[in-house]
Parts: C-alpha cells; sequence; structure tokens
C-alpha cells in the first residue's frame, strides 16, 4: 500500500475518535495467507463496532424525535375520545385497513409515544384488516396481535390470496366476533376456513373465487356452499362472485330468516337458489346460469320475501328469458321498486304485460334494460 494511502486511512480513523490501526507498508507477496486472514477479520471486527454504535445513535435520535414530536403535537393534548376520534376517521373509507408501517392504523405506532398510547386505546381502528397473502414468516404473531387489540369489537376480515394454516387458525379463533368476511382466493380449499365454525355475528359474506395458474376455477358442491352458509345463521348481505358448484346428494334445505340481499356475478353458479327459503329478502340478484325464472318463482313462493330490487342478467350465450314466467314471477313480489334485465328476451312482449296490467308490480319506480350491450333505463 502506497504512503499516501496509509495516510488517508489513519487520518479516517482519527476523525472517527478511534485509535488509528497500525498501519505499515508492506510487500503484499511477503504476506502470508493466515495474516491476510487475521487482517480481514480485525477490519471486520471493526465494520461490526461501527454498525452497533451507529444502531444505537439510531435509536437514540429516534426515542428522542418520538419525545420533541409528542411536544409539539396538539392531538396528544386532547382529550382521549377527540383524538381517538380524529385516528378513526383517517381509517381508508373504501378497504379495510392493510398491515403495512406505513399504512394506518400501523402508522400512528411509528410518530411518537402519545400517538401509540392512543392507538392501542382504540379498539375501533383494528377492528379490520385486509391482508393479501402469502405473507412473511412471523405474520401469523401480527395477525392475533392485531385482532386482539380489537378487544370487544366486531372484526371486519379481507382475505387474498392462499393463506397458510396457522393464519386460518387464528382466523377461526375470532369466529364468534366476525361481523364481516371477505374471501378472494384460487386455493381450492379456501371455503374449508369456515368448515366447523359457528359465526353468530356475521352479517356480511363475500367470497370471489380466482381462476388459477391454469385459467381454471375451482368447483364446491352445493352440500359444502350450504354449509358455509349454515355456520351464519343471521347473516344479512351475501354475494357470491365466479362460484361454481356441482350437485351432491347430501344436499338438503336452508333457511336464512335474516338475509336481505343475496348477489350472484355475472359468471357464478345460482342453483343453490333452489335450495334456499329467505323470508326477509329485498334485493336479489340473479346470473341465470342455472336457474330459470321458473325456479325464481319457485323460490319466491316459497319464500315470500319483501323484495324490492330484482336483477336476472342472462349471458348471450343462454337462451333468452321466457317472459311468460318472468310475469309470474314479477306477481309474487307486488313490493318490487326496481328491476332490472340484461340478456336476450322478448322485451316488446314484457312492456305490453307492464301496460296491459298497472296491477302487476304496483310499487315498481325504475326498470332497466340491457339489450345488445346498450342499456335502456326508464323511470315510471
Amino acid at each position: 500500500m502506497s504512503e499516501e494511502g496509509t495516510t488517508i486511512i489513519s487520518q479516517f480513523l482519527r476523525e472517527a475518535g478511534r485509535r488509528p490501526m497500525q498501519i505499515e507498508r508492506f510487500n503484499r507477496a511477503s504476506m502470508s495467507i493466515q495474516e491476510l486472514h487475521a487482517r480481514i477479520n480485525d477490519v471486520s471486527a471493526d465494520i461490526d463496532r461501527q454498525k452497533e454504535v451507529l444502531k444505537k445513535l439510531e435509536h437514540s435520535k429516534s426515542a428522542l424525535q418520538r419525545q420533541l414530536n409528542a411536544i409539539r403535537d396538539p392531538v396528544s393534548r386532547l382529550p382521549l375520545e377527540i383524538s381517538s376520534e380524529i385516528f378513526i376517521q383517517c381509517l381508508p373509507s373504501t378497504s379495510n385497513p392493510q398491515p403495512g408501517a406505513p399504512d394506518i392504523p400501523m402508522l400512528f405506532l411509528n410518530i411518537c409515544n402519545a400517538w401509540t398510547d392512543i392507538a392501542l386505546s382504540t379498539p375501533a381502528l383494528w377492528e379490520a384488516i385486509q391482508i393479501q397473502f402469502p405473507r412473511a414468516t412471523g405474520f401469523s404473531q401480527l395477525l392475533a396481535t392485531w385482532l386482539s387489540r380489537a378487544r370487544n369489537r366486531l372484526l371486519s376480515l379481507s382475505l387474498h390470496g392462499t393463506f397458510d394454516e396457522d393464519d386460518a387458525t387464528i382466523v377461526r379463533g375470532y369466529a364468534e366476533k366476525l361481523r364481516s368476511l371477505e374471501i378472494y382466493s384460487d386455493d381450492a380449499d379456501c371455503l374449508d376456513l369456515l368448515e366447523g365454525m359457528s359465526c353468530p355475528s356475521l352479517e356480511t359474506l363475500n367470497i370471489s373465487l380466482l381462476h388459477n395458474a391454469y385459467g381454471e376455477i375451482t368447483s364446491y358442491s352445493l352440500y359444502q356452499t350450504l354449509n358455509m352458509l349454515r355456520v351464519a345463521p343471521n347473516l344479512v348481505e351475501c354475494t357470491f362472485d365466479n362460484l361454481s358448484t356441482f350437485a351432491d346428494s347430501r344436499t338438503g334445505h336452508l333457511v336464512l330468516p335474516t338475509l336481505r340481499s343475496l348477489a350472484f356475478g355475472r359468471y357464478s353458479n345460482d342453483e343453490i337458489l333452489k335450495f334456499l327459503t329467505l323470508p326477509a329478502l329485498e334485493i336479489l340478484s340473479l346470473a341465470m346460469v342455472n336457474v330459470s325464472p321458473k325456479d325464481v318463482a319457485s323460490f319466491l313462493k316459497r319464500s315470500s320475501p319483501p323484495l324490492q330490487k330484482l336483477i336476472m342478467a342472462r349471458q348471450y350465450t343462454y337462451r333468452p328469458l321466457d317472459f311468460t314466467e318472468l310475469d309470474e314471477c314479477l306477481r309474487l313480489v307486488p313490493t318490487l321498486t326496481h328491476l332490472e334485465l340484461s340478456g336476450p328476451g322478448d322485451y316488446p312482449t314484457l312492456f305490453a304485460s307492464l301496460a296491459d296490467s298497472p296491477s302487476l308490480v304496483p310499487n315498481l319506480l325504475s326498470i332497466q334494460i340491457d339489450h345488445s350491450g346498450e342499456a335502456i333505463s326508464h323511470l315510471l
């Protein structure tokens, strides 16, 4: 090493406040392998010591910054009821919060001690969570801690992807506190999450089944799908998207007395309607994939619901809607106020029936027709 290089290194070490290493000129060729290894180990040890010093300094700086933030922060001087409400208003309005450090409410824990205390004293901040799987190792502990912070609040969970058994076990442990559950997954076993659970507080259930890597959607038996609904006897709102089912000899019948809204996505198998009785139903949206207007009429006779909104969206690859049978459906729901139809069909016949029979749907306020991709709306 040159004398100039030795001088620069020695000067650097002095400025760092450390005793300079004894650096001498040497001939690389004359140094043994053992000596080189020893020198490398010495330098590595010095680097590790410097990193530890820097780590402690960063920690001290962070602690001082948190104290300064607390002194300057007007929120920390407000009553807890007000500061908690301010924090709650910061939560995302369109989706459940995610558990990332830069996301609310986790962000509140990194500002100052006062904000940490407020966040941990506000259970409403932790009653909802959106999880994108797969997650890093150790996430299960974070999930358990997050849900425990909600204390006695009812929970809203949104699960995306293929979740592992550890996470599923934690969710099952909070089954009785679930108020809302959303599952977006291509996992063939995702519906098994609800198996054996009891969810008396569950009001909203949204199941969206995604295509896997081969462009396929997993099919479930009608028995399995009905069992999923049985765990939530007080369900109020239920949505299925891309649901694919097949017949099962064990399929029974299910009454859900509190369900007010049932919706099937455009490509969902809606055959489960044949096995349901829903006396409180107000909104029904059907893909008309595996049911006909006659099946809908049978359901309405069986349930006698106070239906207000009916949507029938048959795909153009299916045969047109039979408006003779549709006429029977409409006569069974005098409470209907909104009607939406799409797909092929003899719509002039429908309008003629409505014109000839004013008492057919006496409370109808609006009707929307989507025929050949063009929407036709009309307020009555």
